[in-house]
């Protein structure tokens, strides 16, 4: 027989997600000449023993320093490790008018804002696995019976709203997932708006304009009915979520 040992209590990864999140947080408000390879990962055994006492054993948290150590010596070499940030850690809002006139509020926060050569990107950054461009794209529910079609991406779109809501910003090139994991090579999967190097992989401005349309469609769908809690939903779309029948949409839109 064969003994496996591995970090799976959900607690733990959760624990370790956020622990990641500080880091690269911690990473991303740096400039990038003071991101070397040294201060990176001096900076991640930092927040790594400050969130030691979060897991459930010392076997845990030495197996999730490791997953960490060798993640970050693959995301050095990603170009999102030297890439200019723009919007570290930031919640964006912003409205939606729906057909009846009525306005629904939303609001979300961007992992980090990136400057490549091609323009800039919002990144939002994942432990787990991460989906291809193309399978993420193919994911955007653009018609009102999609949602009801199994799993929706709807973080990414809804950044770009969000983004194109500020005033003062550039214009977003591309929404992407980073896999900070080793198993998954630090991997970036990207949407691209407007026009890109794939069509399966781009979200032009006829399909944003529908998806923010069915968006404060649901919005509006969700409040009407009778014993929803909240005013809108960012107010009571959690905790309504066991009954909600857009209950994967108000999670991956991390609405709070």
């Amino acid at each position: 027989s064969v003994l496996a040992v591995a970090p799976r209590e959900e607690a733990d990864y959760l624990t370790y997600g956020k622990t990641v999140h500080r880091f690269l947080a911690a990473l991303n408000h740096r400039a990038p000449e003071g991101r070397t390879p040294e201060t990176a990962r001096c900076l991640l055994a930092e927040v790594l023993d400050e969130a030691r006492p979060q897991f459930s054993s010392p076997l845990a948290a030495n197996l999730y320093r490791r997953l960490a150590a060798a993640a970050l010596e693959l995301y050095l070499l990603t170009p999102a490790a030297q890439a200019r940030t723009i919007l570290p850690e930031r919640y964006l809002r912003f409205e939606l008018k729906d057909r009846a006139g009525d306005y629904h509020r939303f609001a979300g926060k961007v992992d980090v804002a990136m400057e490549f050569d091609d323009g800039v990107a919002v990144v939002d950054y994942k432990t787990g696995e991460v989906d291809s461009g193309s399978t993420l794209r193919r994911h955007i529910p653009l018609e009102p019976s999609d949602p009801r079609q199994g799993r929706t991406e709807v973080q990414l779109p809804m950044y770009a709203l969000a983004w194109e809501a500020q005033p003062g910003l550039p214009d977003l090139r591309r929404v992407c997932l980073v896999s900070f994991s080793a198993a998954q090579g630090c991997k970036m999967s990207c949407v691209w708006l407007g026009s890109g190097p794939k069509e399966t992989e781009t979200l032009n401005r006829e399909d944003l304009d529908r998806f923010r349309g069915l968006l404060a469609e649901w919005a509006r769908e969700i409040k009407q009915r009778s014993d929803f809690p909240g005013s809108a939903p960012e107010e009571g779309c959690r905790s309504f979520a066991r009954g909600c029948p857009f209950v994967g949409i108000c999670d991956e839109a991390e609405l709070s």
